[in-house]
């Protein structure tokens, strides 16, 4: 959609405050954690996309992403915040955009 949200500018928002405080902070694990909330915040306007309009995604190709994000977890060499925190968010954020494009109807979409 082109245009800036409400709920765009709160995400680009959140995005920058999470890139500056790993700045400020310098600290590996702090990055890691931050850059996953941004990316988990960044995914917020295309839950809200996906929701409103589903016929607006491409089912196979996030079922396909979802696969790829889930072999990426099971493949994860060592349970540490470093190894697993960025499959396990695109996992989950990949998962919620998959699960909205199959429960919920174009049909539907448009009514709502």
């Amino acid at each position: 959609m082109p245009g800036w949200t409400k709920l765009d500018k709160w995400c680009i928002g959140g995005a920058v405050l999470g890139i500056i405080l790993w700045q400020v902070f310098d600290e590996a694990n702090f990055g890691i954690v931050i850059s996953n909330i941004v990316i988990a915040i960044g995914s917020i306007p295309t839950f809200r996309s996906a929701w409103k309009d589903p016929s607006h995604e491409n089912k196979l190709a996030w079922t396909m992403f979802w696969i790829s994000c889930w072999l990426a977890v099971i493949a994860i060499p060592q349970w540490t915040l470093a190894d697993a925190a960025q499959p396990v968010t695109f996992f989950i954020v990949d998962g919620i955009v998959t699960c909205i494009l199959f429960i919920r109807r174009p049909q539907l979409a448009k009514t709502s």
